[in-house]
């Protein structure tokens, strides 16, 4: 596996962990609700901070999405064309982190966020 896919598989896979973490920081009664299988360990650590340090994060890791973003692009543009919904998912992902606003949402975090009871406006992308 090259070192591009690698970094876009951890960036998405770490930008739905900080997601799932701010809601539950901002909806902590959703966490009932949630199957265990969405509450590993940087989900815990991360909703247990402050939604400042949760949104200073989720900056941080759009910065370094960006930089994927070029270096994919530049490096191997079709890879770019196979991994880009996984780019935009994380960054709605991380957005959403961000902000705290779940209002629409794409990918998994829509599963998440359906599981434990709220109706957000899912984006496809195809």
């Amino acid at each position: 596996m090259s070192e591009l896919v690698e970094r876009i598989r951890t960036l998405a896979a770490g930008s739905l962990s900080l997601a799932v973490a701010r809601f539950l920081h901002d909806t902590p009664e959703a966490r009932d609700r949630a199957n265990p299988v969405w509450l590993g360990a940087e989900v815990e650590r991360w909703s247990a901070r402050p939604a400042e340090e949760i949104a200073a994060e989720a900056a941080h890791r759009i910065e370094v999405l960006d930089e994927w973003e070029r270096d994919v692009q530049a490096a191997d543009p079709e890879l770019w064309e196979e991994r880009r919904v996984d780019a935009l998912h994380a960054r709605f992902n991380l957005q959403s982190a961000g902000s705290g606003s779940f209002a629409s949402a794409a990918g998994a975090l829509v599963d998440f966020l359906r599981e434990v009871g709220s109706e957000p406006d899912s984006l496809g992308f195809f």
